[in-house]
């Protein structure tokens, strides 16, 4: 067999001397001898282990494309399909010529340890050599990365390649079409798109089973862009649960932002919720400061913490000025003693102010509240020392002092408790992409020669990554199932038949007629409970009708609640769907007009009939509140208008 001669390549002068160094230690002893040096042989074989290569000839053979460029000694190339159409070319630049050194002999051990030929041996450690000098012209040298992949496989798997590919409105989809191969330059990070290459080419035993928390977020980013949820789903819940178990943030740190990102990407609710909660809690106002320029979280999302987070801190201090605004316009002092009354409130007032001002809310701070966060804020509204033991000492009593300013201090940190409490993380259901394409796009997609990196916006509005509007538009994100998350639950219609039977029944049993057929012994005409007159003959039988009519009540409030909020949900939806109201698009869109005078009369129709249930329930509530009172004065005048009935017809009957 004709031996393999190494290709005549052109390394770099510090690489070349390192490989010269290891071909002379005794592990590298089998490359001595055939016709070739160590360093010759070294070099063939560590090219052909790393798929580096010389031109077509080494890698490609017959099946390179002549239009592809030919793979440079110091470029990677990473074939995913043999018979791939499509080159990917990354570039990523090294700082300098030892960062390169590094990676490619981290590989070259990788390689040897994998080699069962070669026998593992202790290296002698090596001299220390003087930094490598940069190459020719001072420039860093910039490896490329090459990979040839399947359009198929791009295309079933992404939606954004197969908006640039399957169509005519990219320069890469036409040159595709017309000329059998395509080269896209991208400008993303080599190793995370591999990986990505791997799932989507089939090739999984080379995919990683646990990553790290930074390798994630890189992953998201391309996976969130190149839109590839589904392709990567069983991965991405092997790697997510790997790493919720490891260390899942429970207070703000360096990985809450992350993990922020990643949640949003993945569509993790219950996490996503956490984290916000966590940033609105403790983060101040240049939270946003650390988030990395390839952490594309949408600004509505940016925006929506920081001001819940604004009017947490607000509410706080709110509390604290209240109690202050108080003491500023009232007596809140029990003592019947003007003195002492005066003494205690100033004490109290005075010791609010200086406690106020220590911790930097009196005078009231400007949002967004500077270096403040809610939860160190909440802890010092806690521990405010408050004087109000004045009373106490001047009182002998003082153990049954009654004294309001006593309970200052409790008040104040039972309401940041309560406000504590009822702080909640964002929904993650209100900010979920639509899939919109704007009329701009598609004139920017017409342009075939702009490259893909200066396009990158364009694609994601064709592909549907459109960007989030602002916070007064979420509402027109909301997706169906949030729109109609009341109304699809079964005790939803259950509560409104039994609420409109009820209603129906109740006005059935009316009687348009008073309590009494004579009107000038009328006290209280009873019209709608009347059926009930006969069986409230005892106190107990009226308290358990007027506690069921009570609880009905309540049921009528929860369903009148739920039908105002999906009939608000739906106005939302219906009119972020439709085109912007104009004078000229009112005419033009007749049909939505008439659609949104139907949907507008819908609801107002619901509303009143609400508003109409609830009152009738509101006048039974009132007609059995007042119920026994009438009965009683109504039943003595019914009484004595019967016994001068009956002596009127005694007299009329003897008289006859």
């Amino acid at each position: 067999m004709q031996q393999l001669q190494p290709p005549e390549v052109a390394l770099p002068y510090h690489l070349s001397r390192e490989l010269s160094r290891r071909a002379s230690t005794s592990s590298l002893a089998k490359w001595d001898g055939g016709g070739c040096s160590a360093e010759s042989r070294l070099r063939t074989w560590f090219l052909a282990r790393r798929q580096f290569g010389a031109g077509r000839e080494l890698n490609m053979e017959s099946s390179w494309p002549a239009e592809w460029p030919n793979i440079g000694v110091h470029d990677d190339l990473h074939i995913f399909d043999p018979d791939g159409d499509i080159l990917l070319q990354l570039v990523s630049c090294y700082e300098n010529d030892n960062a390169i050194l590094l990676d490619l002999f981290k590989a070259l051990q990788y390689n040897e340890t994998q080699d069962s030929d070669l026998a593992p041996e202790e290296e002698p450690t090596p001299t220390e050599e003087p930094a490598p000098e940069e190459t020719a012209g001072g420039k860093p040298l910039t490896p490329t990365v090459y990979l040839r992949v399947s359009s198929k496989h791009l295309i079933l798997a992404s939606a954004m390649f197969r908006n640039m590919l399957s169509s005519d409105k990219f320069s890469e989809g036409q040159d595709l079409r017309s000329k059998g191969n395509l080269i896209i330059r991208l400008p993303d990070d080599a190793e995370v798109l591999i990986t990505l290459m791997y799932i989507v080419h089939g090739i999984t035993r080379r995919v990683p089973r646990k990553i790290t928390l930074d390798t994630l977020t890189k992953l998201a980013t391309l996976i969130n862009y190149y839109q590839l949820h589904e392709a990567v789903e069983i991965f991405s819940d092997m790697w997510l649960a790997d790493l919720k178990q490891k260390s899942f943030p429970t207070s703000y740190d360096s990985e809450v932002i992350p993990w922020l990102f990643v949640s949003w990407v993945f569509l993790m609710r219950d996490e996503f919720a956490q984290l916000t909660r966590i940033l609105v809690n403790e983060s101040d106002d240049r939270w946003e400061d650390d988030i990395g320029k390839n952490l594309l979280i949408p600004a509505s999302i940016i925006n929506e913490i920081q001001e819940h987070r604004i009017e947490a801190i607000g509410c706080i201090i709110t509390i604290v000025h209240n109690h202050i605004d108080n003491y500023f316009s009232s007596n809140i002092c029990a003592s019947g003693d003007k003195d002492k009354q005066f003494s205690c409130d100033a004490i109290v007032l005075g010791s609010l102010l200086k406690s106020s001002s220590d911790i930097g809310i009196w005078p009231r701070p400007e949002v967004p509240y500077c270096g403040m966060t809610f939860k160190s804020l909440a802890s010092q509204v806690e521990e405010m020392r408050v004087i109000h033991h004045q009373c106490s000492q001047d009182n002998p009593f003082a153990l049954y002092n009654s004294c309001k300013n006593r309970g200052v201090k409790e008040a104040m940190k039972a309401s940041v408790n309560s406000l504590e409490r009822r702080l909640c993380g964002l929904n993650l259901d209100f900010y979920l992409l639509e899939s919109r394409s704007s009329e701009k796009s598609k004139k920017k997609n017409k342009d075939a020669d702009v490259s893909p990196s200066a396009r990158r916006t364009s694609v994601d509005a064709a592909a549907g990554f459109t960007v989030l509007p602002k916070l007064h538009d979420k509402g027109d994100l909301l997706p169906r199932t949030m729109v109609f998350e009341h109304a699809s639950k079964p005790l939803f219609w259950i509560l409104a038949i039994a609420v409109i039977a009820f209603w129906f029944i109740t006005v059935a049993s009316a009687d348009p007629s008073s309590f009494s057929s004579t009107p000038e012994y009328n006290y209280l005409p009873i019209r709608f409970t009347k059926w009930l007159c006969p069986y409230l003959t005892t106190r107990r039988r009226h308290v358990v009708a007027a506690s069921i009519y009570v609880s009905i009540l309540g049921v009528q409030l929860l369903e009148g609640r739920w039908v105002l909020v999906t009939n608000w949900r739906f106005l939302q939806r219906f009119l972020g769907t439709f085109p912007p109201m104009r004078t000229t698009g009112f005419m033009a869109y007749a049909v939505f007009s008439c659609s949104l005078l139907v949907v507008v009369g819908f609801g107002l129709f619901t509303i009143a009939v609400g508003v109409a249930i609830v009152s009738l329930q509101g006048v039974c509530i009132v007609e059995l509140m007042f119920f026994n009172l009438g009965q009683k004065e109504t039943a003595g005048k019914y009484d004595r208008h019967i016994e001068t009935q009956i002596l009127t017809d005694k007299k009329t009957t003897s008289n006859d």
